[in-house]
């Protein structure tokens, strides 16, 4: 586990507000003129030395669950981070199939009662876990 997780989001999905990540018009021109909003982004030095390309599906995993995604190499992030759309792949029975588009931070994070990841001091839930990445 040699990388930390954020999150990010874009202009285009800033918030889970009024289901815009369900609007079809708006998953088409986002998914096809932003190359960020649907991939996990990886620094591209550490990419190279993983291995890695623009476009490999990979695993993330950390000790909370695994997940994949669709990589995007950047010089944007720290070297040691990892950071995946927030709001993605959080479809539900009852939103548009939209909605589970991308990669989901959930599944990576501690959000379960038994995996007692919240801060003692600010009761704060624990956001960016150690994980690893290698192609899927």
């Amino acid at each position: 586990f040699d990388l930390w997780l954020i999150n990010y989001k874009t202009q285009g999905f800033p918030f889970c507000v009024g289901d815009t990540m369900g609007n079809p018009w708006m998953n088409e021109v986002i998914g096809t003129f932003d190359p960020y909003e649907f991939n996990v982004l990886l620094n591209a030095r550490t990419a190279h030395d993983k291995g890695l390309k623009d476009g490999d599906e990979i695993v993330l995993e950390s000790q909370f669950g695994k997940t994949t995604g669709s990589l995007k190499t950047t010089q944007l992030l720290h070297p040691q981070v990892l950071a995946v759309p927030g709001i993605h792949g959080l479809a539900t029975s009852m939103n548009n199939p939209l909605v589970g588009r991308g990669t989901s931070c959930n599944r990576i994070s501690p959000y379960r009662e038994e995996d007692m990841a919240v801060d003692p001091i600010t009761g704060g839930l624990e956001r960016s876990p150690a994980l690893k990445v290698y192609k899927a």
